[in-house]
């Protein structure tokens, strides 16, 4: 399979430098402010005339924020999934969390935007809590760094812009799911808000190359992931520490985006690879001043989740068990498609009240049939496992 996706480097550099050289674009101001906000971090201001020279777009822009959450954990020790605090809930806990982002200008230019630019996100977080009387230490202590971020955005024309480090990104229009984000890295900070808004903000993001090129009210872009093998420092912590910065960069991907405003609806086609091929379209559409509809479809060939299905039932020889029933798992063909769809849409009442409502399928999970064998195979699992008396020659296979 890889051997059959040669091609698609220089395919998307021919079409990249094509794009680059060959058309006379423009940024848009008009466009952005109408698009979605995933749509909107494509698109740049509209560069000035020629004969401005004003640096004042050029100032570093230091966003901190610092946030102290104390709190008293609830006693459960009568609880009945805690009895006798079993699980050592914590009695008092204090979350400290600090945030410092950064826009610096290295190289300033025309426009509103410097030619060359370094992005910085930093969370650093401080956990405390008050240990069980059980343990030993009547205080608990934790402390982790996340770089969310750190890259140069290098702007070589106003229409181009080409990105390098590690970042964030985060694609389409859903306000609960995203198929078409591509790069969905869970986020690891503990007690991020689960809200969709805070997850994407939160996660830690992958070491790419990025190349976008520009015009009004469109945008197309490649993105590269580079694959880097796991560290082998001599320092466990320093190994640690880099394996974890690298986690989401063990094997190349190519994503390909083509954005476009199309008489007011934000519509963007994709194709990701990453061992398996992908296809995507998110759009949005605000319709009047009060009612907006979005949606996202992906397909991807091929699927890493396995059917479950019954192996054999009991087989006896006489009275005696001699293979007991077994449940197991089988790949899915290659060959075939597994769609997800989002479909949704947000109402805006005249006292500001927001209601929305979405729709997700996923046709990677499993159907009825397959979901009621997998539950039929866990427990016969669980009591066998659990039977002392259901031994055969070869000890318990559960």
């Amino acid at each position: 399979m890889k051997q059959k996706l040669r091609w698609i480097h220089p395919v998307f550099g021919i079409i990249f430098l094509s794009l680059y050289f060959l058309t006379p674009l423009w940024g848009a101001k008009k466009a952005a402010s109408k698009a979605t906000p995933d749509a909107a971090e494509e698109i740049p201001e509209q560069s000035v005339e020629e004969n401005e020279t004003d640096d004042e777009g050029f100032r570093p822009i230091f966003d901190f924020l610092i946030r102290e959450e104390p709190g008293y954990g609830l006693n459960r020790k009568d609880s009945l999934l805690n009895p006798g605090d079993i699980l050592g809930m914590p009695r008092f806990q204090n979350r400290l969390l600090v945030n410092a982002d950064a826009k610096i200008p290295l190289i300033s230019g025309r426009g509103v935007n410097p030619i060359a630019e370094l992005v910085v996100a930093d969370t650093f977080l401080y956990l405390q809590h008050e240990a069980p009387e059980t343990l030993a230490k009547p205080q608990v202590a934790d402390y982790r760094n996340f770089l969310k971020e750190i890259f140069f955005n290098v702007r070589p024309l106003s229409n181009t812009l080409v990105t390098l480090g590690r970042r964030n990104i985060t694609d389409g229009t859903g306000y609960s799911r995203n198929p078409t984000d591509f790069l969905a890295n869970p986020t690891t900070l503990p007690g991020a808000n689960f809200d969709n808004r805070y997850r994407l903000k939160n996660r830690e993001g992958t070491f790419i190359a990025r190349g976008e090129y520009l015009w009004k009210g469109g945008a197309l872009s490649y993105t590269y992931v580079p694959t880097f093998t796991a560290s082998n420092a001599a320092d466990a912590k320093v190994r640690t520490e880099i394996d974890r910065l690298t986690q989401f960069n063990r094997s190349d991907a190519h994503w390909a985006k083509l954005y476009q405003l199309v008489y007011g609806f934000d519509l963007s086609l994709h194709y990701f690879y990453r061992e398996r091929h992908h296809v995507g379209l998110a759009f949005a559409k605000v319709i009047g001043d009060a009612l907006e509809i979005h949606g996202e479809v992906r397909v991807q060939q091929g699927s890493s989740v396995k059917t479950p299905y019954l192996v054999n039932d009991d087989i006896y020889v006489g009275p005696t068990l001699v293979k007991p029933a077994l449940y197991s798992f089988e790949a899915r063909s290659e060959d075939a498609w597994f769609a997800r769809i989002l479909f949704g849409g947000q109402y805006t009442f005249e006292n500001k009240l927001n209601l929305s409502a979405e729709y997700y399928f996923n046709g990677e999970g499993y159907n009825t049939a397959q979901m009621q064998k997998y539950m039929d195979g866990l427990s016969l699992a669980s009591t066998r496992y659990t039977n002392s008396a259901f031994m055969l020659p070869q000890g318990n296979p559960y």
